[in-house]
């Protein structure tokens, strides 16, 4: 099995604040969770090995801010959660 592909979970109570930094996700929390889904099986169609690691917005608002990252975007969401599996030690990966 491929090394992991860790990618953003959102938790449904810090949806608002997410959606209000990055006004291009779904409009609802259940559209996001539909996204994400065919996100996750187009990633397996394509052979990778999506696993979804659960971020939340105080702490992600809180590191974008010390590293001076003014992006809130998939992109920066998905590299935040790689950062914290690899920081909790959750991948090989080098």
């Amino acid at each position: 099995m491929p090394q992991p592909t860790y990618i953003a979970e959102l938790p449904e109570v810090d949806y608002p604040a997410f959606r209000m930094k990055d006004p291009t996700l779904p409009e609802t929390y259940k559209g996001w969770l539909q996204a994400t889904a065919e996100r996750v099986r187009i990633m397996r169609r394509r052979g990778e090995n999506p696993v979804r690691r659960q971020i939340h917005f105080d702490a992600f608002a809180d590191r974008n801010d010390k590293l001076g990252i003014p992006d809130f975007d998939e992109a920066t969401r998905d590299d935040y959660a790689d950062e914290q599996a690899h920081a909790e030690g959750l991948s090989f990966r080098m």
